[in-house]
């Protein structure tokens, strides 16, 4: 029988799997925040060319990120991984922020 590796449920900040966790969380905030910088340069580089579709871009852009951060934390809960305080306050700061823009483009 072949030893498998073991589940990691109830981490705690100290495990090695919650700094795996928090390192790879990390990453994934450095990649979005650059991702995110690209794009409002290159919406500032063409801005004027891009805003009749503005609204449609922001529209479609908050649902697939609104899609993204929900699967990917089910994902994380279903693992039972142990995420770093800042990377869930990260999580529900987005959604207020998404909710912000949404009524904005509601009520604008």
């Amino acid at each position: 029988m072949r030893e498998t590796e073991p589940t990691y449920v109830h981490d705690t900040p100290h495990t090695p799997r919650a700094a795996e966790v928090a390192w790879g969380k990390r990453i994934e905030l450095a990649s979005s925040t650059g991702a995110g910088l690209l794009g409002l340069a290159l919406g500032a580089l063409v801005g004027s060319w891009l805003r009749p579709a503005a609204v449609p871009l922001l529209v479609v852009g908050a649902v697939l990120h609104g899609w993204g951060m929900l699967a990917r934390r089910r994902a994380e809960h279903a693992a039972g991984a142990a995420l770093p305080r800042w990377s869930v306050a990260l999580y529900w700061l987005c959604w207020a922020a998404l909710l912000a823009l949404a009524a904005y483009l509601l009520f604008r």
